[in-house]
């Protein structure tokens, strides 16, 4: 199985999960305090949500909610 073709097969796989991060971090806008606190980063406000096989962290500052990565389950942190 060629490079091209592996990824025809895993993009819906793809497409799922684009969809499911992209909803969760519009779910950030109605409810942002939803996910974990992390403390390891006080006094900043940065907390994780799960999110199918990975995980969102994001920022919370006044009113702008900053999401600098999402994680696979799999990937080292």
């Amino acid at each position: 199985m060629s490079k091209a073709e592996t990824r025809v097969l895993t993009a819906p796989a793809a497409a799922r999960t684009v969809k499911s991060l992209v909803g969760a971090s519009a779910g950030l806008i109605a409810h942002p305090r939803i996910g974990e606190q992390l403390d390891e980063f006080s006094p900043r406000e940065v907390r994780r949500l799960p999110v199918g096989h990975g995980e969102t962290r994001y920022e919370i500052r006044r009113d702008t909610i900053t999401v600098p990565r999402n994680w696979h389950t799999r990937e080292e942190q």
